[in-house]
């Protein structure tokens, strides 16, 4: 049933996300300094959708590509630069971690992180609340920066 519903799909064009993506680059090339505005991709199909014409696409089914459709350059390099800031601060509490147990539970949240960027190449699941709030609990673990271990007193010696 699995195997055949996955042979049911044209593979050629993606499961006919090549047409999403070529539609979503084509809005982006149209509005490159502000986008058309967040959350108006649905709206802008309206007008400028080419391909799969039989189907509305309200997303871009990449929400990197979403991203530059809706924002523009304005909003893609911020994001490009949080990113960055991201990753050397992660790396940074790689270098610093002293505990082998954080050190697992960052490299599992960071795991997790490269996981949902690959996703977002083909699909759109961030815009999910459930699957946003899991990306932030990942972001909070790997900046997680584990307090400094209290001494304990010793007890004088009689």
């Amino acid at each position: 049933m699995i195997a055949s519903r996955f042979g049911e799909n044209d593979w050629h064009e993606l499961d006919a996300r090549r047409g999403a993506w070529t539609d979503a680059l084509d809005v982006s090339a149209r509005f490159p300094l502000t986008g058309t505005g967040l959350n108006t991709y649905g709206v802008a199909t309206i007008l400028y959708q080419r391909h799969d014409l039989e189907h509305h696409y309200e997303q871009a089914h990449n929400d990197y590509l979403q991203l530059m459709a809706e924002g523009g350059v304005l909003l893609a390099v911020p994001a490009a630069l949080c990113l960055a800031v991201f990753a050397l601060t992660v790396r940074r509490r790689f270098r610093d971690e002293t505990s082998t147990t954080a050190y697992w539970l960052r490299v599992g949240a960071v795991t997790g992180l490269a996981a949902i960027a690959l996703q977002e190449t083909f699909d759109f699941s961030l815009q999910m609340p459930g699957n946003a709030l899991l990306f932030a609990v990942l972001c909070g673990i790997a900046l997680h920066v584990a307090p400094p271990k209290a001494e304990v007193p010793r007890r004088p010696q009689v």
